[in-house]
């Protein structure tokens, strides 16, 4: 009886010690992996601050200082949907992020850069930024290559959703010395280094003009290849002078953008040419930076030009009127001016003022179609009306009636 007894209860305890062996197992690996994925992430990283609005740490793109004199680090926020933080020039509210690098050992100085920024038009504000996710690039240079290298970031920010809330987050990050290898995180940094506007030869953009015009606004003009989409233009001066939303006017399609901007009132100080101006154009991934002096407004065409069009515009007269097809009408204009053999030398002097009166309307009448259909944003060249149905319908009928 003790024996069965005895062997009815060997699988139950051969399962209980199985069981307290796994539980010991588990309890010995489970923190050795938990370690090794904190390890993962967290190399070349800093704990991240975490708050109600997002999250933000210090990363590095290499595990050591090395050699160089410098190491490429990235400022990371990760912001929850519909919250943002501000550009270096944060628009008419807002202030940029700013970090204090005191407490920091073996830090000679740190420079930051700036991601191209996003508009954000809320009623009459204009402000600009970054949403979801963005890391500021910072290039610091180390005293000592043979040191390691510990930094210590206070930083100050203030993010905005329907509300603003300013926020301070502390980051501690150490290096050690040695051979710098690229960490985990270096494609993320050099993502959003690819980022910041450069002089914008690489993406295709060229600064063509920044002149202020004789109505006090900003006038920039920008040829690219290939041909932008969706641009825009950030401006900033020294003396804080804020500029409206750009109204923007594409031509030939695409290749060459103007710009036009209103300085807003009781901002800046002095005149619109007394000071450079950095502009910093984006359109999608591609962006490009100028710092520039405006040249001032042209007052009137100078005389020579003046004169130089007016005689153009004789000769392609002349040109005109010995092309075929105007010479039909020209045989209608003799026929009227033998039609007035005999009448007085007034009535005759009045019908050719009416008639190059007239001329000189209708073709007023087009400038200013012209100029008003420019300034409406549309692309106006010679021959273009050409392209439009709008223009062929009325031109066909008008044909048709003349051959009826």
């Amino acid at each position: 009886m003790n024996t069965t007894q005895g062997s009815e209860h060997r699988p139950v305890r051969l399962a209980a010690v199985r069981g307290l062996l796994l539980a010991a197992l588990l309890s010995v690996l489970s923190p050795l992996a938990a370690g090794a994925a904190a390890g993962a992430d967290g190399e070349g990283a800093s704990a991240w601050a975490v708050n109600d609005q997002g999250r933000l740490r210090l990363l590095s793109a290499v595990t050591a200082t090395g050699d160089s004199g410098t190491v490429q680090l990235g400022l990371e926020f990760h912001l929850r949907p519909g919250w943002k933080i501000y550009w270096r020039s944060p628009g008419d509210a807002g202030f940029p992020p700013s970090i204090d690098w005191k407490g920091s050992d073996n830090l000679a100085d740190a420079v930051v850069s700036w991601p191209a920024p996003h508009r954000f038009s809320v009623s009459d504000l204009e402000t600009m930024g970054y949403k979801d996710e963005v890391i500021l690039p910072i290039v610091v240079r180390v005293n000592d290559t043979a040191q390691p290298l510990a930094l210590r970031a206070a930083v100050d920010y203030l993010t905005c959703d329907v509300t603003c809330v300013p926020r301070h987050a502390e980051l501690s990050l150490d290096l050690p010395a040695g051979v710098a290898e690229a960490s985990i995180h270096a494609h993320a940094i050099s993502r959003f280094l690819a980022q910041v506007p450069g002089d914008g030869a690489r993406q295709g953009l060229t600064l063509v003009s920044a002149e202020a015009t004789e109505d006090g606004l900003l006038k920039v003009e920008v040829s690219a290849s290939p041909p932008l989409l969706h641009p825009d233009l950030f401006v900033e001066r020294a003396d804080q002078m804020q500029f409206g939303k750009p109204k923007v006017r594409l031509e030939r399609g695409g290749r060459r953008a103007v710009f036009k901007l209103t300085p807003v009132d009781h901002t800046g100080e002095g005149d619109l040419l007394d000071k450079p101006v950095t502009l910093t154009l984006v359109d999608g991934g591609r962006g490009m930076e100028a710092v520039t002096a405006l040249t001032p407004p042209e007052v009137g065409p100078p005389l020579a030009k003046l004169a130089g069009m007016m005689g153009i515009a004789l000769l392609g007269g002349f040109i005109l009127n010995l092309m075929p097809c105007v010479l039909p009408v020209l045989s209608l204009k003799v026929l009227a001016l033998i039609g007035h053999g005999g009448a007085e030398r007034r009535a005759i002097r009045s019908g050719f003022l009416a008639t190059a009166a007239g001329i000189v309307a209708s073709f007023m009448v087009l400038a200013v179609v012209t100029s008003l259909i420019k300034l409406a944003g549309s692309a106006v060249g010679w021959g273009v009306q050409f392209q439009q149905p709008l223009f062929l319908v009325p031109m066909v009928a008008v044909m048709t009636l003349f051959a009826a």
